[in-house]
């Protein structure tokens, strides 16, 4: 019984003790977003998540590696070309990444200018970053149909 006691008081006044140490707060953490992540972003798919891509991934090579696997019976070739089949979601998503920046960087001069006439024309910049939002999806579509236009016409000049 007097074990008990004692135990009781040591624990009692242990934390009597450390409750007069001030508590170590905890940082938020400051999340940096994936790479994989970032690269969504970049290509302008913000609603697919990464496990969407990630399973995009496992799907191509499963499915590249089985049919290597089935008409050649070779399993080395066939792990190369799922490990190729893998990356094809990746590449795919640099590759758009790479095209939205090339519209965004043929579109980004005209934003300026629109930004620039819109505050010399007597708006507050508030309603002048609002503005070319408008005209800036008008431009964006023009841009892009500029560029299956020009796909198209290097398509059929080539072949």
């Amino acid at each position: 019984m007097s074990v008990a006691l004692g135990l009781t008081l040591g624990i009692g006044l242990l934390l009597i003790w450390w409750s007069f140490w001030p508590r170590p707060r905890r940082r938020a953490a400051s999340r940096r977003p994936s790479r994989l992540r970032r690269l969504l972003a970049e290509a302008g798919h913000r609603r697919v998540g990464v496990s969407g891509v990630l399973t995009a991934m496992v799907g191509c090579g499963l499915v590249s590696f089985l049919t290597v696997l089935v008409l050649t019976t070779a399993l080395p070739l066939a792990l190369c070309f799922g490990a190729f089949g893998a990356v094809v979601p990746i590449a795919l998503l640099r590759w758009q990444a790479d095209k939205r920046q090339a519209v965004l960087r043929e579109i980004w001069p005209d934003a300026v200018d629109h930004l620039r006439s819109a505050v010399r024309a007597g708006m507050s910049l508030p309603e002048a970053l609002i503005h070319p939002s408008v005209s800036s999806r008008r431009t964006m579509r023009v841009c892009e149909q500029r560029s299956i236009r020009g796909c198209h016409t290097t398509a059929t000049a080539t072949s």
